[in-house]
């Protein structure tokens, strides 16, 4: 995430652009019926990581991540945030609905880090950044939902 998008979610928070959950509600709407995630590596020369992309379709695990992500809090970014870049691999899971035509409903992003002892979406700085089907977009932190969604493609992440 660059400093530019950084600076811009602070501005949009500091505005009450960004609302933040009421305390009960769902934040993925209803009618999810399978979860795509796609976790992306940057080039490296060769060698290099190529893309990992599942589809969770088990209604358990479209269950427990939607919850997962319900339970994602605001980012809150208190003060101001190190002028640094991660460039770990990109995880992007996205929520689809219906039985045919798989619209999508929401989508979260983050950059992760590999292996069980990274901090991953924990940050208001390095926050997942959940965007819904009518094009919202709200910081969101919960480092939890990083190790799920790991452990249910088989890669870690953290």
């Amino acid at each position: 995430m660059g400093v530019v998008t950084i600076l811009t979610v602070a501005v949009l928070w500091a505005a009450g652009s960004i609302p933040a959950r009421a305390s009960g509600t769902a934040r993925v709407p209803v009618g999810v019926r399978q979860i795509d995630v796609t976790l992306s590596f940057l080039p490296s020369g060769e060698g290099h990581h190529r893309s990992l992309e599942r589809t969770l379709k088990r209604r358990a695990s479209v269950r427990e991540v939607v919850q997962a992500a319900d339970r994602l809090t605001p980012a809150v970014i208190h003060g101001a945030c190190p002028l640094f870049m991660r460039l770990g691999p990109d995880l992007t899971v996205v929520f689809k609905g219906g039985r045919h035509d798989r619209l999508t409903l929401a989508q979260a992003r983050v950059q992760v880090m590999l292996g069980r002892r990274g901090d991953s979406g924990s940050s208001a700085c390095f926050p997942i950044t959940f965007y819904t089907a009518d094009g919202r977009m709200q910081p969101l932190v919960g480092n939890s939902f990083v190790r799920l969604i790991g452990r249910l493609i088989g890669q870690a992440i953290s």
